[in-house]
């Protein structure tokens, strides 16, 4: 059983707290360059994670290059798809991945351009794999 999402990261997301003086609202600074890269995962119940990261749009074809890559196309017959009600992220384990990728990235080094954001979620994801 594999459980599937697909998840966006963005240069100019702000996650955890910021700190600044009372009655202030705190500033984050940023470069101002916006940009972004998406990722599809899938964890299987046997602790594995698959995912590719992409800079387009999320689309059909996008999902089946993703199925050829786990091997799922590979055997129609085997397969069945299930999809998780609508806003329901406590049903999904993936979207606890998906979060600390989000909180990670932003803590880490900032990317400047979004090939080293696509980069940077590649190493990210590669590590939750081993």
């Amino acid at each position: 059983m594999l459980f599937a999402d697909q998840v966006g990261i963005r240069s100019d997301q702000v996650s955890g707290r910021t700190g600044g003086e009372r009655g202030k609202a705190p500033v984050v600074r940023r470069s101002g360059n916006r940009f972004s890269v998406n990722a599809m995962l899938a964890s299987s119940t046997r602790d594995r994670i698959h995912f590719m990261v992409f800079t387009g749009s999320f689309t059909v074809e996008v999902m089946c290059r993703f199925l050829d890559r786990i091997w799922l196309t590979a055997h129609p017959d085997d397969v069945e798809l299930r999809f998780l009600p609508p806003y329901s992220p406590e049903l999904n384990p993936d979207e606890m991945v998906n979060a600390y990728l989000k909180h990670s990235l932003s803590k880490q080094h900032r990317a400047r351009d979004q090939a080293e954001l696509a980069a940077e979620t590649g190493r990210f994801s590669r590590r939750r794999q081993r």
